[in-house]
């Protein structure tokens, strides 16, 4: 038994460091981390000789799971170092940005570690009352599992909504600053005199002025009525309107066009060609490859850090709660990944560090209970979970509430080693990386990363791999071309797993 435990706490430590250090490589998710352990896993055959055979496979399970806990904990790191985002922090990347540029980069460390253990935590706590919901002896979930795909489609929705509104240019308005017959004070106004045709709130209108319908506004009630005549003393002004159905009619396209690559990728015959799964071509050419290349074409340009910041600066809030309830049920339904998550909470009036808490707690509830998923409902919900349960098969339902199952209790216990680690090791690491943020921003590693990401590709996916992630990169960077956020390009999950449902 003493054989075991010191095996699972050095295997957890091992992989929590691992996923640390791999977290900030840009566009290296976690599926992909997933797949890279699994090649890696015949090195752990050596201590077969030393320590039990199960001993061996338990030891691999800790690491496996505190690596891709501790990836969650630091990638934002690489995200906003990079100007890389994955797909689980696609919504944190501009929030942190603005937190950099205003030489707040601490605040981004101590914001996603705050969020990620509250999620953690949070997570853990919520586990046992949510095990007796969705399963035995309520089934909520099998009472719920025919809403799924209109749940997922008001996600889309959701998602392409919240795409903000853009002011366009509607040619010229006049500013009203002083009306009357009379000569105004400043000799720089103009002045218009024509016929009032319509007013609205009896501060802004449209006068006809000759054969022109001059639109005007003032900040103070003008008092004049539809059919007078009048003259007005003030400026022009560019007519800026809010457009709230171009952006998002654009950001339905996209979402559309990568819902239809990922329904090809993965439903088609394609899927058959390669022996591991797609969604790492994927993956990286829609958030990977694409986002490299438009930081390698518009490099960023970081001030200096500050280094006195802390705990105490805004960061502790009770978002977070929110974000560990929205990871629940991110962990549980199909086809919901985190960086959907902040959609699904009011984040009106939040500061840019309690985003980045919020969406991290999110991130790391949302990993709790999809390994919790495969043993609470025999399904998987995350690629990396997947990956591992393909090939090892490793869940045993848990039935009785009082009995976790063994590999179960093993991951919770990696995973909770795996964030104290994390805890002490991601403050003091992070702080050094802000002070060497400008040579990840240097083209030299970019174009580097870009290179280890198509030989990864290959090597892993082939010629099939390639191709995926070729067409994912020119998907992927419609988005930067128009100006829209890259968490549209979620479609390419939403939309095939509610095909999936509803056939």
């Amino acid at each position: 038994m003493m054989e075991l435990i010191i095996l699972v706490v050095v295997s957890a430590f091992l992989g929590a460091l691992l996923g640390i250090l791999c977290g900030i490589i840009p566009a290296l998710h976690q599926n992909n981390l997933a797949i890279l352990l699994l090649l890696v896993f015949p090195v752990y055959g050596w201590a077969a000789s030393i320590v039990c055979a199960d001993n061996v496979f338990f030891g691999f399970i800790a690491m496996f799971m505190a690596a891709i806990c501790t990836h969650n904990f630091s990638d934002i790191l690489g995200t906003v170092l990079t100007g890389v985002p994955d797909s689980s922090e696609l919504l944190t990347l501009q929030p942190a940005q603005r937190l950099m540029l205003k030489g707040e980069g601490q605040k981004i460390i101590y914001a996603s570690l705050y969020g990620s253990v509250a999620g953690i935590v949070l997570g853990l706590l919520l586990l046992l009352p949510v095990k007796l919901l969705i399963s035995e002896p309520v089934n909520l979930y099998e009472h719920a599992r025919k809403l799924i795909p209109l749940v997922l489609l008001c996600v889309g929705a959701l998602i392409v909504l919240s795409e903000k509104s853009v002011l366009e240019r509607r040619g010229k308005k006049f500013v009203v600053l002083d009306a009357g017959d009379g000569r105004p004070d400043c000799d720089t106004l103009r002045h218009i005199h024509g016929l009032i045709v319509q007013m609205e709130n009896d501060r802004r209108g449209k006068i006809r002025v000759g054969y022109r319908l001059i639109p005007f506004e003032a900040k103070k009630r003008l008092g004049v009525k539809p059919g007078e005549t009048v003259t007005f003393h003030g400026i022009f002004v560019p007519d800026l309107r809010e457009n709230r159905w171009k952006p998002a009619s654009l950001a339905l396209s996209v979402f559309l066009l990568s819902g239809f690559l990922g329904w090809t990728v993965l439903l088609t015959p394609l899927a058959a060609t390669s022996s591991f799964t797609l969604l790492f071509p994927l993956f990286t050419g829609l958030f990977g490859v694409s986002g490299l290349l438009a930081t390698i074409a518009c490099p960023a340009n970081l001030p200096e850090q500050k280094e006195k910041i802390g705990w105490n600066s805004g960061i502790v809030n009770r978002k977070v709660i929110g974000g560990a309830i929205a990871g629940m049920i991110i962990g549980i339904f199909p086809g919901i990944t985190p960086g959907c998550g902040a959609v699904l909470i009011d984040t009106r009036k939040t500061k840019p560090e309690q985003y980045i808490a919020l969406t991290s707690a999110i991130e790391t509830s949302a990993f709790v209970f999809n390994i919790a998923a495969l043993f609470m409902l025999q399904r998987t919900r995350s690629g990396a979970i997947a990956t591992l349960e393909e090939f090892y098969g490793i869940s045993t339902e848990w039935s009785d509430p009082a009995q976790i199952a063994p590999v179960l209790s093993l991951s919770l216990f990696a995973i909770s080693l795996a964030s104290l680690c994390a805890l002490v090791i991601i403050p003091k690491f992070g702080i050094w990386l802000l002070r060497k943020a400008k040579f990840f921003v240097r083209k030299e590693f970019q174009i580097g990363v870009l290179v280890a990401l198509v030989v990864s590709v290959f090597m892993v996916c082939g010629i099939t791999g390639i191709l995926v992630l070729s067409t994912a990169t020119l998907v992927g960077l419609i988005p930067l071309l128009l100006n829209l956020r890259k968490i549209h390009l979620m479609g390419s999950i939403i939309l095939p797993v509610a095909i999936v449902l509803l056939l």
